[in-house]
């Protein structure tokens, strides 16, 4: 398969991604010019080795690609991520907004602002830490009316500071993407030379894309969020674990349960020998009724077979949010026009969970063309590795769950 040389003048942001771009088959390939995959026309690549490398990866969703679709998160792109996986209903609250400060006392302040949630009905807090993905994820659950970002990083919270009023003020999609591309060269240009991983932070989002930006109804969720003033900032190091024990005091002490923890890029900007400790410090912020998805450790406890079709599964649970199709009927004809039954994608079902079920047509593709030839009791070891023991098919809700390791995926290869 050729590549196409990405050469587009007139836009700048894809001069400047084309000219700092990274290779999906191996991200830490810095390139002077992006190669694409000449039939997607999406995925990218710095040469013909690493896209004949990735290839038996990418040739399973490739066809499934729409062509030149915009803002598609890349699917090779695999952001360390940790989630939490409710397994009861959230416990609901109300949601003043915080104040976006860089006081000396900024913890203890953004603190006294979260006591101003008060219990109610019907809402559900989405608990992200730094950049898009928690938008990313929230943007395809009904549910979610609140997001509170944790970080850590003062450059963070400018950037974030600067977003609010552009996704707020925004007046369609398309003009928000605009305005949001350009706020990140501005912090590229301004802090990139301050922080190497925060450019290649940067520049991964202009790479990626932002999936909650690739529909209308995902970006009026998210805006109507920010309109509302639910979205709110606060700076804290997750590290520091007697933090962490302040915020899970107060959960406690009012009774909140986060719908879900998501965690992505953190992992790749803080020291080496900080990584052992996240984990730890997450994990003071879930709940007894919470389980808390450490796959990085999960992965040595299950074969290499198994751990690399729960990767390439969770790629097309992802894969699969970024659609609208017509209807569930659909995917069970197809299913039986080609001969399966439909009992046997009954594990995928229950994984995807409260995923639109008109959604998935185009991941079964591929599930059914992946699973093939393999057993059932496979399948149903990697719902139980990652689903909630006390979990039923009803209530099961992994969502956007995506591959967590760019570090150890070739171990298991």
């Amino acid at each position: 398969m050729l590549l196409d040389s990405v050469n587009n003048q007139q836009d700048p942001i894809q001069s400047y991604v084309a000219l700092k771009g990274r290779c999906a088959q191996d991200p830490s390939h810095v390139i002077s010019q992006l190669m694409q995959c000449s039939a997607c026309k999406w995925t990218t690549y710095c040469s013909v080795d690493c896209q004949k490398k990735d290839w038996f990866k990418h040739k399973k969703i490739c066809n499934f690609l729409p062509k030149n679709t915009e803002n598609l998160v890349n699917i090779n792109y695999r952001s360390l991520i940790k989630l939490v996986i409710p397994t009861v209903k959230n416990t609901n609250f109300k949601f003043e907004p915080v104040d976006i400060s860089s006081e000396e006392l900024y913890l203890q302040k953004s603190l006294n602002n979260l006591s101003k949630m008060k219990c109610l009905d019907s809402t559900n807090l989405a608990i992200g830490v730094g950049g898009f993905c928690t938008l990313d994820l929230a943007s395809v659950r009904e549910n979610i009316q609140y997001i509170l970002m944790v970080d850590p990083s003062v450059y963070t919270e400018i950037f974030w500071k600067k977003m609010v009023p552009i996704i707020q003020n925004a007046d369609d999609r398309k003009d928000c993407e605009k305005k949001i591309h350009q706020n990140i060269i501005k912090c590229i240009q301004t802090y990139g030379h301050l922080n190497e991983k925060m450019d290649e932070h940067y520049i991964s989002l202009l790479i990626r894309g932002t999936s909650w930006l690739s529909t209308e109804q995902r970006f009026s969720r998210i805006q109507k969020i920010f309109k509302d003033n639910h979205f709110a900032f606060l700076r804290m190091d997750l590290i520091d674990t007697v933090a962490c024990s302040k915020v899970q005091s107060f959960h406690e002490s009012h009774g909140i349960i986060a719908d879900i923890m998501y965690i992505s890029n953190v992992i790749n900007l803080i020291h080496a020998e900080d990584l052992k400790k996240i984990g730890r410090s997450l994990s003071m912020l879930t709940t007894e009724e919470t389980i808390f998805i450490d796959t990085e450790e999960e992965e040595y406890k299950i074969t290499p077979n198994l751990a690399e079709r729960f990767c390439y599964l969770s790629d097309c649970i992802c894969f699969a949010s970024n659609y609208d199709i017509k209807s569930l009927p659909q995917l069970k004809l197809r299913i039986k026009e080609r001969g399966d039954s439909i009992e046997k994608f009954y594990p995928i079902i229950k994984l995807a969970g409260q995923i639109d079920s008109n959604k998935l047509f185009y991941a079964f593709g591929i599930f059914r063309d992946y699973y093939e030839q393999e057993e059932m009791e496979n399948i149903d070891t990697i719902v139980q590795k990652i689903a909630p023991k006390n979990a039923s098919e009803e209530n099961i809700d992994l969502l956007t769950l995506k591959a967590l390791y760019p570090r150890n995926f070739k171990v298991l290869s």
